[in-house]
């Protein structure tokens, strides 16, 4: 989608600094054709003051979240275009699923009801939220385990605690969540860092003084239940 910083300028178009439609179709089609899948990262609870639909609808935007406009989907037409827009990127590109941003943050869940079952009429696509909680499963395949991150980074690594904490939190999971939940476990992401991580902020990887105490844990994400998600900061 064009834009950038999360700050989406056209929900349906390529940023051109990234490359064209084409570009995008064709990397695709060499993923599928490499046995790889893609999922697309969306960001429909705000967009750049500047969005192109925005500049048409001011009504579509409602006060603000994170400093930015943010979707008003209490207007049919709002709520229709944002469900056409990811629509448009699996059948126009064939990607095979999205990661929906603050899947959490309201009235995302209830929207995301509706959406879901809608983009499923189109293909099988992996879905995978933002979000920790059982409620959001089946309806998503994937959770973000926060409370695992939570507690490798701050209780165990910085604090000196049990490894068996994370075994006692595996646990809950398998008590709490739906059996076939997937659980998304990580070390690191974006957030962690600048404070937007719902458990607090979290020094990341590369300005934290006991990020050597975490070397052992990305070995354990890929052999725990769930999927090890390992990202750039802790590649």
């Amino acid at each position: 989608m064009r834009g950038n910083n999360y700050q989406t300028v056209d929900y349906q178009g390529v940023n051109p600094a990234m490359g064209s439609l084409q570009d995008y179709k064709d990397l695709v089609k060499a993923l599928h054709a490499n046995g790889m899948y893609v999922i697309q990262d969306m960001v429909p609870r705000y967009m750049h003051p500047g969005n192109n639909m925005l500049k048409l609808h001011p009504d579509w935007a409602k006060g603000k979240e994170w400093g930015l406009p943010a979707w008003n989907y209490a207007i049919p037409e709002a709520r229709q275009y944002m469900l056409e827009s990811l629509k448009y990127w699996i059948r126009e590109v064939d990607i095979d699923g999205y990661r929906i941003d603050v899947a959490y943050n309201d009235p995302l869940p209830e929207v995301f009801e509706e959406f879901i079952p809608e983009l499923r009429k189109i293909k099988p696509i992996f879905m995978l939220a933002e979000a920790d909680g059982s409620r959001f499963h089946p309806l998503y395949d994937m959770t973000y385990d926060w409370r695992n991150a939570k507690t490798m980074i701050v209780e165990i690594v910085q604090k000196g605690g049990p490894a068996s904490l994370i075994d006692e939190n595996i646990r809950r999971d398998l008590s709490e969540y739906p059996v076939g939940a997937l659980r998304m476990r990580h070390l690191d992401n974006h957030d962690f860092n600048v404070g937007m991580f719902p458990g607090g902020r979290i020094a990341s990887n590369m300005e934290d003084a006991t990020a050597g105490g975490r070397r052992p844990l990305p070995y354990w994400l890929p052999r725990c239940p769930g999927n090890g998600c390992i990202s750039w900061a802790t590649r």
